[in-house]
């Protein structure tokens, strides 16, 4: 049941995540729009709590392993899009 809430929470934030990168073209301002996205969400106490309770348990039982790990990569890829954008634009 854990995994499963884990992985709601966590995807109902990448959709905010994907949602508010889209409407913008500039990296740093991506950035930006992630972060405000992270500090702004209604249930923002909620997440926090059960992210290291998450994986606290992913790191105790090889079953929840793969969810934390994708979970963990999807964030990474919408993250590491909007630097790697700025990179190549010369913005950082």
């Amino acid at each position: 049941m854990l995994q499963q809430a884990f992985e709601q929470v966590s995807l109902d934030l990448l959709d905010r995540w994907e949602a508010a990168t889209a409407q913008v073209d500039d990296p740093w301002a991506q950035i930006v729009a992630l972060i405000g996205q992270l500090a702004r969400a209604p249930d923002v106490r909620r997440h926090r709590s059960l992210w290291p309770e998450f994986a606290a348990a992913a790191g105790r039982h090889p079953a929840l392993r793969p969810g934390f790990a994708a979970i963990c990569e999807a964030w990474r890829t919408v993250l590491t899009r909007a630097v790697a954008a700025g990179v190549e634009r010369g913005q950082f």
